[in-house]
C-alpha cells in the first residue's frame, strides 16, 4: 500500500496533538476538558532549537523528528541542540538518512534509511524511540522495518479531519493506537490555516488525541514555504494552550501511557512538586506543594510574603520589606518591623516607651513625669519632688519681714529699721532719772514725711 503524499515534496515540520487522559483548563467562566497535546517537528530545522525553548519556557514537551545527515549542517540542528533539546524534557525521533519517499524503494534500502538513520542517532547520545514518514508515505514493509529496527512508534501526515480534507475522518487518533506503527493526522499545516485554525480543532477535540502537520516556522510573510506556519500564530498557539491548561506529551509517553518527568527521578510531573529538579523523595518541609530541593524557602509555607527577597524563614521581619535585614540592636527583630530598634530589650516595664528613651526601665511610667527634672521618672525616682529650704533657727536673727509682721509696727506693713531701734536704744539711756514715765516717740527713718509712721514709747 502506498501512504498519500503530502506537499509536493516539500520537507515537513510536523505538530502532533495526541491525547493521554482529558485535561481540565483552569477554573473559569466556560472552561472545560481540553484533550492532552503531543507536539511534533520534522525535518532538522535549525529554528527548531528556539521552538523547544519557546515550549520549555511555557510548560511543554515536544517530539523534533531528525535526518541524521542533516545534524550540525547550515541552517539544521547541530548535536548540540539536540543534546539541549532533550535535556529539556523533549523527544528526538528519527525521520530517515535522505528524508526520500520509503515506498519507492526496495526492502534493503529501506533498511538502510530507517536503521542506520536510528544508530547515528543513538550514537550522538540520543534515545531516540519515535519516528515520523518522510512525505507520508509508508506501506506494509516501511510499517514492519520500523518495528524490527527498534522504534516503538510512526506517525502519518493522513488520518484526521481537517479544513477541507477528509470531512469523514475522525478529528482525534485513538489512544492507544490501533496501529503503533501508523498514527493518524492530519494532513501537513498550511501557513493560511492560522492560528484560530488550531485552536478551533483543540477545543473540538475529544479525549482521544489528535495529529497537527506544519511546516517549518517562520516570521512574515513567509514565502519559502506554503506548509509553514507564522512565527506569532505559533506563540498566539502557545499562549493559548498554556493559558487553557492544555497540557502536553512526547509521543512515546502517549504510546507508553507515561507520565512526563522532566528532571528524571521517577515521580511524573503531574504529580511531582519539583518539575526541573529531581527530588524523588518529595520532600516538603513547610507543606507549602513546593518541594524542598526546588523550595526557596523550604521552611517557611509564605515564602516571602513581604516580596522582600529573603525568604520568610530567615526574614527579621517577615510582613515588612527589609531586604538589607538591618538590626541595629541585635534583637533578632528588623529595624524596618522593630517598634524599639535601638533597644535590645524593647520595653521592659511594658509601658509603650522604648527602653533607649524611658526614664524608668523597670516601672512602668507612661507619662514619663519627671517633676524634678533630674532625668528619673517619678514612677522610679526615690525623690521625686527637689528639696525645700530648711526653716530658719529660732536662735538666728529675724529678718526684717518677720518683724514687720510681727504686731510692732503701728502702720499696715510698715517695718521696724536698724537705725529706728538704734535711736530707741540711745533714748532710753539719755532719758531722765526722775519717776514716772515719759512718753516719747520715734519716727521711722524709711516711713514718709507726713501720714503718719511713727511709733510711742513711754519709759
Amino acid at each position: 500500500m502506498r501512504g498519500v503524499r503530502s506537499g509536493n515534496g516539500h520537507r515537513l515540520l510536523v505538530l502532533l496533538l495526541g491525547i493521554l487522559f482529558p485535561a481540565v483548563g483552569p477554573a473559569a467562566p466556560g472552561a472545560h476538558r481540553y484533550p492532552t497535546v503531543s507536539l511534533t517537528f520534522d525535518d532538522t530545522h535549525a529554528s527548531h532549537r528556539w521552538v523547544a525553548e519557546v515550549l520549555h519556557e511555557a510548560g511543554m514537551v515536544a517530539t523534533f523528528y531528525v535526518n541524521s545527515p542533516r545534524v550540525g549542517e547550515p541552517d539544521y540542528l547541530d548535536v548540540d541542540d539536540l543534546l539541549a533539546i532533550e535535556a529539556l524534557g523533549h523527544e528526538v525521533g528519527g525521520h530517515t538518512l535522505r528524508h526520500v519517499e520509503l515506498e519507492d524503494l526496495d526492502e534493503k534500502e529501506v533498511v538502510r534509511e530507517i536503521c542506520d538513520d536510528r544508530e547515528a542517532l543513538l550514537s550522538m547520545g540520543l534515545n531516540v524511540r519515535a519516528f515520523a514518514y518522510p512525505r507520508n508515505s509508508f506501506g506494509p514493509t516501511t510499517l514492519r522495518v520500523v518495528e524490527e529496527c527498534g522504534y516503538l512508534s510512526a506517525r502519518t501526515a493522513e488520518g484526521i479531519t481537517a479544513p477541507n480534507d477528509c470531512p469523514s475522518c475522525p478529528r482525534t487518533e485513538a489512544i492507544p493506537p490501533p496501529n503503533p506503527f501508523r498514527i493518524r493526522a492530519l494532513p501537513s499545516y498550511r501557513k493560511e490555516w492560522g492560528f484560530p485554525v488550531l485552536r478551533d480543532a483543540i477545543e473540538a477535540g475529544d479525549p482521544e488525541g489528535w495529529l497537527v502537520v506544519f511546516h517549518d516556522v517562520c516570521d512574515a510573510p513567509c514565502t519559502k514555504y506554503d506548509y509553514a506556519i507564522l512565527r506569532d500564530d505559533f506563540l498566539n498557539l502557545v499562549d493559548w494552550m498554556r493559558e487553557n491548561g492544555v497540557r502536553t506529551r512526547t509521543v512515546t509517553q502517549v504510546i507508553l501511557g507515561l507520565e512526563p518527568d522532566e528532571d528524571g527521578d521517577g515521580v511524573g510531573d503531574e504529580v511531582d512538586n519539583c518539575l526541573d529538579v529531581p527530588n524523588s523523595d518529595q520532600a516538603d518541609s513547610d507543606g507549602d506543594g513546593a518541594g524542598d530541593a526546588c523550595d526557596p524557602c523550604p521552611f517557611a509555607a509564605t515564602d516571602d510574603a513581604d516580596g522582600d527577597g529573603i525568604g520568610d524563614d530567615v526574614d527579621n521581619c517577615p510582613d515588612t520589606p527589609n531586604p538589607d535585614q538591618a538590626d541595629t540592636d541585635g534583637d533578632g527583630a528588623g529595624d524596618a518591623c522593630d517598634p524599639c530598634p535601638f533597644a535590645a530589650t524593647d520595653d521592659a516595664d511594658g509601658d509603650g516607651i522604648c527602653d533607649d528613651v524611658d526614664n524608668c526601665l523597670t516601672a512602668p511610667n507612661p507619662d514619663q513625669a519627671d517633676s524634678d527634672g533630674d532625668g528619673i521618672g517619678d514612677a522610679c525616682d526615690p525623690r521625686p519632688v527637689r528639696d525645700q529650704p530648711e526653716p530658719p533657727s529660732a536662735k538666728a536673727p529675724a529678718p526684717r519681714s518677720a518683724l514687720a509682721n510681727s504686731g510692732c509696727s503701728s502702720g499696715a506693713g510698715a517695718e521696724f529699721s536698724i537705725l529706728g531701734l538704734l535711736a530707741v536704744l540711745h533714748a532710753l539711756r539719755r532719758r531722765p532719772r526722775h519717776g514716772g514715765a515719759q512718753p516719747f516717740s520715734v519716727l521711722h527713718d524709711d516711713a514718709p514725711a507726713a501720714g503718719g509712721g511713727a511709733t510711742s514709747f513711754w519709759a
